[in-house]
């Protein structure tokens, strides 16, 4: 699993363009690999990859969401 952990860091840190944010990916990444394994695990791989693709999507909308309400909120001060 030390090979797909450094494969998927790499992989999150292009994404991402965070380091930190990317270790955290992997991190609940393999998280949730524990809680909830594929029904395939022949493909542990694959599987972490689109997990993590799918966090860092979720991170990256959550990001924007956040940046939008500071750009509201500033505009309704007086």
């Amino acid at each position: 699993m030390v090979a797909h952990r450094d494969a998927l860091l790499r992989y999150l840190t292009r994404f991402t363009g965070d380091p930190d944010l990317a270790e955290d990916l992997v991190q609940e990444s393999f998280v949730r690999l524990r809680e909830h394994p594929p029904v395939e695990r022949s493909e542990p791989r694959r599987w972490l990859f689109t997990v993590a693709t799918n966090l860092a999507r979720d991170a990256h909308r959550v990001a924007q969401r956040r940046a939008q309400l500071v750009v509201q909120s500033h505009d309704r001060l007086p």
